[in-house]
Order: structure tokens, then C-alpha cells, then sequence
């Protein structure tokens, strides 16, 4: 994804040997995230990989991708890498027992007899599935999707795929020093 000054590109790359076993075991093909300029200076923003292509934010300043229920924010200036997560799981839990019960007609775990009962955190969530996209449409407003998504024959199915908003804004240490000084 070019930067919307157009000076650098945001990318997933991964070793040969990792895209190969992602293809063989029907994942979507993922990898670690990263900056590259028009120089061609590559910054690696995080170590994990994700199938979950970076986004930038409209002024270009940051940039996200998610990994599994988890989004990440990084800032695009700099030489090292800074940001911040957003573990998002248990939100998402409890976002897809209210979609199942409302759109499956599931049961509630309080229907079943005590013995096999489930905890809530165990319980098992059709729409419960990991993040497959970003959009950034606004400073302050990211979209998330999550999916279930499987390879049959080199092309990717999806399955219940939800779209979930995010309301981000600038932490509380970067809002302090935006201010001038009191006194």
C-alpha cells in the first residue's frame, strides 16, 4: 500500500519457505509487516506476520494491521518503530455471542443441563474469527473485518464476514505535549 504522499510503500514479506507451508496447508498467505521508501530503506514495523494488509491513515502519519483479534497502530516516521496495540479479543467475544445468539439462533449456555455447561470464554462462537482487513477512512475511524478464511484450489472462500468500527485518537502522553505550557 503506497503512502498517500507516495514516497513510501507499506508491505507483508515472508521467507520462501514460510510461503510455501501457508500454501500447502491451505492459510492465507501471511507476512511480517514493514516500510520501505523510495530509497529503498526497508523498516520492519513487527516481527509476527499477519495475512492482513497495512493501511494508512489519511494524513500518512501511521499505519495498522491486525494480527489474529489484536490491531496494530504504528507510526510511519522515525527509524524505529513505535505504536501501539489494541487486544481486541474479548470485545470480539462478546460482539459475536450477541451476533450468534441474534442470526443463529443459538442457544444460550445457560440452556444446557449444569454438567455441560461452558464458561462464556469457552463457548464456541461460529462468528468468532480473526481480523482479514483494515480500511482507514477517517483520523479517527478504522473499520476492521473479520472472517473465516480457507485456500481450496489457490482461491480464498470466506465465511461470515463481519465489519466492525474502531474509534482511535492520540494518547494521552502525545495530547500533553500539544498543549502549551500552563503558567
Amino acid at each position: 500500500a503506497w503512502s498517500p504522499d507516495g514516497r513510501q510503500v507499506a508491505a507483508l514479506a515472508c521467507k520462501e519457505d514460510e510461503w510455501e507451508a501457508q500454501r500447502r496447508e491451505g492459510n492465507p498467505h501471511a507476512g511480517r509487516p514493514r516500510l520501505i521508501t523510495l530509497e529503498g530503506q526497508e523498516r520492519l514495523l513487527d516481527d509476527r506476520a499477519t495475512p492482513v494488509e497495512p493501511v494508512w491513515s489519511p494524513d500518512g502519519s501511521k499505519l495498522a494491521t491486525a494480527f489474529e483479534y489484536d490491531v496494530a497502530v504504528y507510526d510511519a516516521g522515525g527509524g524505529q518503530p513505535t505504536g501501539a496495540g489494541l487486544s481486541l479479543r474479548e470485545p470480539l467475544r462478546a460482539a459475536s455471542a450477541d451476533y450468534d445468539a441474534r442470526v443463529f439462533k443459538k442457544a444460550e449456555p445457560a440452556a444446557q443441563p449444569k454438567q455441560q455447561q461452558q464458561q462464556p470464554s469457552e463457548a464456541v462462537l461460529i462468528s468468532m474469527n480473526p481480523f482479514v482487513r483494515l480500511e482507514w477512512v477517517e483520523p479517527e475511524t478504522l473499520y476492521a473485518q473479520t472472517a473465516f478464511v480457507h485456500i481450496y484450489h489457490d482461491e480464498p472462500v470466506f465465511k461470515y464476514p463481519r465489519w466492525h468500527v474502531l474509534h482511535v485518537s492520540p494518547q494521552a502522553a502525545v495530547l500533553g505535549r500539544l498543549r502549551p505550557p500552563s503558567g
